[in-house]
């Protein structure tokens, strides 16, 4: 028999004759609900006065006849307040202080008595002049004076204050009989007696306490003082006289108190003979759990009788979620049976969902950051920046099935603007222009203007041009069920939106103060992040789903616990309070071990009845919060299941969803048809770059569709410069700043002179100027990371030129200029193709007797990826790129000379180009220590022949493998 059951017929049995004087006091409304429907069986036909049941902040409201006000009722009122001590703070400052005074005044009036709270408070008060003292005295105090700031004397002040601004707020409160929950407890208790004999109460049970607060235990102990009380414990002797348990740590206190000699703290459910399995998963996702406890209801009522048992049982199944982001993912679990059996039918979802979990809030947010985040450019038009305005028509108000057709076309064509335009600072009249035909768009783009009051205008507005676009489905025959519903929830949320933005509104009409946007973005949320949205459906149900604490009192036949993990059972530890933690301790004010305690008589209190428990829990390092398993499940299995006698069994499971075997996984190809073949031969005649020919080593299928199918993926707009233009800038500064000299010889004067930091800042902003027309992230280098970046590439642009002063004198041969030799490759049909590598070196240049084509690089490298044994190394090995780079350049270089294609450049006088050296390299820009820094490779060979020899042999390598029609082209490296 279910505890709440059971009390209920034992109060009936003794009071059934006079029910009307009577009060019954539970811990929840929810457990009031079932106390009813216990009470009502009890009664059968009987016509009866039923007494009155409350749960215990609903006695206190009762007793103290104190309406709760809202939170931003109460920050107003602890502002007004709050002003008459300090006449410099404003209300924007005061909000996020007001909501912690007031969490921490609400504990002192539930933990505290009078003269508690008045030794308190003179505690804290020397305790702050004792720290200010011992301030004053580490200093001179000429120069404590001199350095002393107006914030530290605001510090003091404001703990000097603390506790008048109490008092004071109190007073005001009562007199408009309003309350925050600790401040109706203790009037309750300071008019107990007055009140209950103005109510005619004659007796009060209290049933199913455990964890109380001060207040409510000295209200306990008043009545049960005056023979005015009645207790009913739901508790085990295990954890009751084991001293150092946290479930019986209130029992304890209950037993020297009110409750001495209670027969209900001696009982022993643990050692009942009905058993009880307890069954411990462990999963490796938290979505894992949902589709578990899914898969467990699904074979737990496949059976007709069993399905008929659970139909008819108040109290069957109760899935408990410490971790309520999971209701979302275990709605979606909860299986579908056969036939005409609707488990929807008979379940109940008590949590509701979070208003600050749906999209609509998401919504809000970013219409606040858009207004916030408004700035003028450099015309003085009030601009938005444009992530924000992407964040607003990618959200699914604007994308979701349920939106119109134009709706959809609107959003995605502001969405191409944006990026084909570039458009970082977007003017709100623009975006207005985009979308004045619908009353969303400019409920959410007009301007605020820093005014509250237009702010909330503007919501109201939003919130009925949503109403409008859910209106707006094109064809309402074809929403499918799912979609209906989801109207049906936003519908509610709009609903509960319009009636906070009314609640604001009359509030605010109240105040005098200027309220700035951030502040009534503040009070906003702090409405919204308590409202539920609730599901419809029977209370009491056979299934329910519920918080962890919202299952105090009651009772099921089988129950499961998603997330037992540490850091949802128990929570983790937040410190939400201003009164320090010894403080707290010396005067008995609860602290996060007052948290776990509740957690863990809630956590006992459930094997009491239960005939099966199943604990899910996620291995630590697929948890989200990588917390381990719950102390709760190591207590029960060290200690409680190694009691004699127990009733408990235990079993234990890993549930693992089996990996992918990578190495059976049958890796992407394309078949070379005529077509293909062709496509290739024409792109390898008319040019291939070195980067191209790399491309294809570490990846042909990537190759194929960038380089020879011209695949590209979609556009982004990037704000802040990419590797890319980067380089660019570092490459097209350099080539401006040298440019005078091509053709001449570079000295030592000419880079010390002409290459100074002002004339490298002058040339990189000249870059930067044709470089905007082509590249977004460069239009705004003003500030920000751009801003960083530019002076960045200005710094290693400095190094550079400085590195190169050092190496002074070379003869600037050509920039930027583009190079390339066609040869002729056997395929082995015995055809031949004609093959063009090409590519743009960044420079060639003369040291000596030496021509060079240098490459400028910007990123790291590796020396040992500039070595190789011979060139089959270069397909093999994929990061070795650079040195097929630099052999392509040298080849090219090499080959250009040979059939006179230099002629039309400058050379300096008797340099032979036919008996000179020849080399390829790069200057990395982050190791311009390293110098000019050249390839090797082993069997390389030193002649031109040899080498012309040796670089077509891998030419032809890698160019027959690509036209090898019996090899499809696949996404794995080209050779293995």
């Amino acid at each position: 028999m279910s505890f709440l059951k059971e009390v209920a017929q034992t109060v009936y049995q003794k009071h059934k004759t006079n029910f009307k004087n009577i009060y019954v006091v539970l811990p929840s409304r929810r457990a009031c609900m079932y106390f009813k429907q216990y009470l009502g069986a009890c009664l059968e036909e009987e016509v009866a006065f039923s007494p009155v049941i409350l749960s215990m902040e609903g006695f206190a409201r009762k007793i103290s006849r104190l309406q709760k006000a809202d939170n931003v009722t109460l920050i107003f009122e602890l502002f007004k307040v709050y002003r008459q001590f300090d006449k410099e703070i404003t209300l924007d400052k005061f909000t996020p202080l007001g909501t912690s005074l007031l969490r921490d005044f609400n504990m002192i009036d539930n933990n505290l008595s009078a003269k508690q709270t008045q030794e308190m408070f003179e505690y804290l008060q020397d305790t702050k002049a004792i720290e200010r003292w011992a301030e004053e005295l580490r200093e001179d105090p000429e120069e404590l004076m001199k350095r002393k700031s107006q914030a530290l004397t605001n510090f003091f002040s404001f703990w000097e204050n603390l506790a008048d601004t109490y008092y004071a707020f109190r007073s005001r409160l009562i007199e408009k009989h309003i309350a925050y929950g600790g401040l109706s407890f203790r009037e309750a208790f300071n008019h107990l007696m007055e009140a209950v004999k103005e109510l005619g109460v004659e007796q009060v049970v209290f049933a199913g306490f455990s964890q109380v607060s001060t207040v409510e235990h000295d209200l306990m102990q008043v009545l049960t003082e005056h023979g005015m009380a009645e207790h009913y414990f739901d508790s085990d002797q295990y954890y009751v006289n084991h001293t150092e348990h946290e479930a019986g740590y209130f029992f304890r206190k209950f037993r020297q108190t009110f409750a001495k000699g209670h027969q209900d703290l001696s009982r022993n459910y643990y050692q009942q003979e009905e058993p009880c399995e307890i069954e411990v998963i462990k999963v490796h996702s938290d979505v894992a759990q949902a589709k578990v406890v899914g898969q467990l209801l699904s074979e737990q009522l496949q059976d007709t009788s069993a399905w008929e048992h659970f139909t008819k049982t108040v109290n069957h199944t109760a899935v408990l979620l410490p971790d309520e982001s999971m209701l979302t993912p275990l709605l979606y679990s909860l299986p579908v049976l056969e036939g005409d059996r609707r488990l929807s039918t008979y379940t109940n979802v008590t949590m509701g969902v979070a208003f600050q979990n749906t999209p609509f809030f998401d919504l809000i947010v970013s219409v606040f950051k858009l207004q916030e985040g408004l700035r003028k450019n450099d015309d003085g038009v009030p601009c938005v920046y444009f992530k924000e305005v992407l964040n607003i028509v990618r959200h699914p108000y604007f994308q979701h099935s349920v939106v119109s057709k134009e709706y959809r076309e609107i959003a995605e064509g502001i969405q191409k603007e944006i990026i084909s335009e570039g458009l970082i600072l977007i003017p709100l009249d623009r975006i207005l222009s985009w979308g004045d035909r619908m009353p969303i768009y400019r409920a959410i783009f007009k301007a605020w203007r820093s005014n509250y009051k237009t702010a909330l205008q503007q919501l109201f507005a939003l919130t009925e041009a949503l109403v409008h676009l859910f209106d707006r489905e094109d064809d309402p025959l074809q929403i499918m069920q799912d979609s209906i519903d989801h109207q049906r929830i936003e519908y509610e949320l709009l609903l509960k939106f319009y009636t906070v933005l009314n609640r604001l509104q009359d509030i605010l009409g109240l105040q005098k103060e200027n309220i700035p946007i951030r502040t009534f973005r503040q009070l906003l949320m702090e409405l919204l992040k308590g409202i539920q949205i609730p599901f419809t459906g029977q209370p009491i149900a056979p299934l329910q789903v519920m918080g962890m604490l919202e299952s105090r009192a009651l009772d099921f036949e089988h129950v499961m616990i998603l997330s037992c993990n540490e850091g949802f059972l128990p929570v983790k530890k937040v410190a939400e309070s201003i009164i320090p933690y010894d403080l707290r301790i010396q005067f008995g004010m609860p602290t996060y071990k007052h948290n776990d305690i509740a957690f863990a008589y809630t956590f006992y209190r459930l094997l009491h009845r239960a005939k099966k428990i199943t604990l899910l829990y996620v291995d630590a390092a697929a948890s989200k919060d990588g917390g381990e398993m719950s102390r709760f499940l190591v207590q029960l299995k060290e200690e409680l299941l190694k009691q004699e006698g127990i009733r408990f069994t235990l079993s234990e499971r890993i549930l693992q969803l089996d990996m992918p075997d990578l190495s059976a996984r049958v890796p992407q190809q394309v078949i070379k048809d005529e077509v293909l073949l062709t496509k290739i031969k024409e792109k390898l005649a008319k040019g291939i770059s070195p980067s191209s020919l790399n491309r294809y080593i570490k990846n042909p299928l990537a190759f194929l569709e960038d380089k020879i199918l011209e695949v590209r993926e979609g556009e982004e707009l990037e704000e802040s410069l990419d590797q890319r233009t980067f380089g660019t800038l570092l490459h097209e500064s350099l080539e401006q700043l040298l440019l005078p000299k091509i053709g001449q010889w570079i000295d030592e004067d000419f880079l010390m002179n002409h290459c100074t930091a002002e004339e490298v800042s002058k040339q990189v902003e000249v870059v930067l100027s044709i470089t905007k027309s082509k590249d977004v992230a460069t239009k705004n280098m003003r500030y920000g990371k751009n801003y960083i970046l530019k002076k960045v590439a200005e710094r290693l642009t400095l190094n550079f030129l400085e590195k190169q002063r050092q190496e002074a004198p070379f003869f600037l041969v050509a920039q930027e200029s583009f190079h390339g030799h066609t040869m002729k490759i056997p395929l082995q049909d015995s055809s031949v193709i004609p093959f063009r590598v090409s590519g743009m070196a960044d420079r060639i240049d003369i040291v000596g007797n030496t021509i060079r084509i240098v490459d400028y690089k910007t990123g790291a490298y590796h020396k040992e990826n500039l070595k190789a044994n011979n060139y089959q190394e270069l397909l093999f090995h994929p990061e070795k790129e650079k040195i097929v780079q630099l052999l392509s350049y040298k080849y090219i270089l090499i080959q250009n000379i040979l059939n006179g294609e230099l002629k039309d450049y400058a050379f300096p006088a008797g340099f032979d180009l036919q008996t000179c050296k020849v080399e390829a390299g790069f200057y990395f820009f982050r190791k311009l220590s390293d110098g000019f820094v050249q390839y090797q490779i082993a069997d390389e060979p030193t002649d031109r022949e040899g080498f012309v020899n040796y670089a077509e042999k891998f030419f032809t390598h890698l160019i027959q493998h690509m036209m090898r029609e019996d090899m499809a082209i696949s996404e794995e490296q080209a050779f293995v």
